[in-house]
């Protein structure tokens, strides 16, 4: 199944200057996105898909974190987010 394409960055909570978020919209599998200094507590990114698509799989990169959490919701439901339902792997 193709990718699906990522229109742009809503919001962000923080990043690291050789790592910006921005790197998350170029080619699959190239951008890494990290935040402005290690340890932070909790890192949040908002980003707006080109077109709605349903979503069969995810891959979360993970540098140390003990916990990953995915949340899903739609433009128009002014950020009622839901928890993803997935199993890791």
């Amino acid at each position: 199944m193709p990718e699906i394409k990522l229109e742009k960055v809503i919001s962000v909570s923080s990043e690291d200057k050789k790592f910006p978020v921005s790197n998350l919209l170029g080619a699959p599998g190239l951008g890494k996105w990290k935040s402005a200094t290690a340890g932070e507590k909790q890192l949040s990114v908002v980003l707006q898909f080109k077109n709605p698509a349903r979503i069969s799989s995810i891959h979360v990169g993970n540098e140390g974190s003990a916990f990953v959490e995915v949340l899903v919701g739609k433009q128009s439901s002014d950020r009622d987010w839901k928890v993803s339902q997935s199993t890791a792997s």
